[in-house]
């Protein structure tokens, strides 16, 4: 034998390694069916020709999918990426999030990248199942992320401006800040004064700044503030006016 060449369907040819009666070749291989053709000739020319049929299979992996699976978070929403390996090209991948199709980019070769668009979280735990498919077949991967949202439990800091111990007024301004600490912030929702056992009087709050005039009766004047923040959290301070 002379030699021993292997081509595939594309037309590359590759020079057989002979030894003996044997011989040896490495042919790449494309995603698919491959028809080989392998050609022996003898030192006379005369050539045998044999085809033959090899089939590579590239199942899809899932790769550098973030966030990971058992994931607790306090934001409403996420976005889910991550990477498909396969050898099949750009048109024979496909990917899914619950059944909603993703658009795929090529990193590299072999190498696809995703990312969602913004999925949003029920409280507790949510669901993501994961899919790329190829010709060759499926890969699955079940995500499951926890949304548990930040509670506000902080009361507004509540601090107030210099009130007189006594006055011959009838009535008083009483200003001052009032901050929501909360995390997360939720907002002051309202600050008010009430004297004794009298209706509350809604203040005026300008930032974080709050003004509120009340009527004053003769002798002793207990006036309690309160602020509430969104989230119901609230804060009081009591003064004395005489």
């Amino acid at each position: 034998v002379a030699s021993v060449i292997v081509k595939n369907q594309t037309g590359v040819q590759v020079q057989a390694v002979l030894n003996g009666n044997s011989f040896s070749a490495t042919v790449a291989l494309a995603p698919g069916d491959n028809l080989l053709t392998i050609e022996a000739r003898d030192f006379s020319s005369n050539v045998t020709v044999s085809n033959a049929t090899v089939k590579r299979v590239s199942l899809p992996k899932l790769d550098s999918i973030s966030p990971a699976d058992g994931t607790e978070t306090s934001s409403a929403s996420i976005k889910i990426q991550g990477r498909v390996l396969t050898a099949w090209l750009l048109g024979q991948v496909q990917l899914t999030i619950n059944n909603s199709a993703q658009v795929l980019t090529q990193a590299s070769a072999g190498v696809y990248q995703f990312q969602s668009a913004d999925l949003t979280l029920a409280l507790g735990v949510n669901e993501f199942r994961i899919k790329a498919q190829t010709p060759d077949g499926v890969k699955e991967q079940l995500v499951k992320i926890t949304y548990k949202p930040l509670v506000d439990t902080v009361a507004p800091q509540l601090t107030l401006g210099n009130v007189p111990a006594s006055t011959d007024a009838e009535t008083i301004t009483i200003t001052g800040t009032v901050i929501d600490g909360g995390q997360p912030v939720t907002g002051v929702a309202s600050v008010s004064a009430s004297v004794g056992q009298g209706a509350a009087l809604n203040a005026t709050i300008t930032g974080n700044q709050f003004s509120v005039t009340t009527p004053l009766v003769l002798g002793g004047n207990n006036i309690t503030l309160t602020a509430v923040d969104n989230a119901g959290n609230s804060n009081s301070q009591t003064v004395a006016i005489k």
